[in-house]
């Protein structure tokens, strides 16, 4: 997983599946003076070291993938795509330069033409990061753009159009009404995630 912040979902994976996991992250979040609940930096990654999951601490941009004696079976990289402040083209070759000849990209990122998107647009409502928030920062860490179904589709294509093994999908998420809206929420999911272009959250397959 490129961007794995607290690495959750490896730890889910490891040590209730017995997955064998690698991260890569720069960490930052975690620096002292953030005061992160999960913990600062080396809290974070002792915590990953624990559970049995390779750490890489820097940048995907540094990553030379021929350093890797064996491909990856999955490679995954969560709400990271819509931070980048440069063209993302080195970002996805990484991603997909590190799935082995069977293996697949998972990539997951807000959709921008979600429904909650829709009533704020009616209601003249700023769909992007809260304004003081961008204005007064000093390095702004927020979303620089976030994507379409048929802009992932278009990536998903892209990267697949020599490989027949993995067909390209979006999977759709609604989780915030689950977690808002307890019960109800769940039949909200259930029916959104079938129309991605409603969803808030896109994985793409590949």
């Amino acid at each position: 997983d490129i961007g794995c912040g607290a690495g959750i979902n490896q730890i889910i994976l490891s040590k209730l599946y017995g997955i064998k996991c690698t991260v890569i992250d720069r960490f930052e979040e975690f620096n002292p003076e953030h005061n992160r609940t999960a913990g600062d930096t080396d809290t974070v990654i002792k915590r990953l070291n624990e559970h049995s999951i390779r750490v890489i601490v820097g940048s995907y941009a540094d990553i030379n993938t021929s350093d890797f004696e064996d491909s990856f079976d999955v490679v995954t990289s969560f709400d990271v795509i819509e931070h980048l402040t440069h063209k993302p083209k080195l970002f996805l070759d990484i991603l997909n330069n590190l799935r082995n000849s069977n293996g697949c990209v998972l990539m997951g990122t807000p959709n921008q033409q979600h429904i909650i998107n829709r009533i704020k647009s009616l209601f003249g409502k700023n769909t992007w990061e809260d304004f003081d928030i961008w204005f007064d920062c000093e390095n702004f860490y927020g979303h620089v753009r976030e994507l379409l179904p048929s802009e992932l589709l278009k990536i998903g294509n892209f990267y697949n159009r020599d490989s027949s093994n993995v067909d390209v999908k979006i999977l759709a998420s609604n989780y915030p009404f689950k977690y808002r809206l307890k019960r109800f929420g769940y039949i909200i999911d259930r029916l959104l995630s079938k129309i991605s272009s409603l969803s808030y959250y896109l994985i793409v397959k590949f």
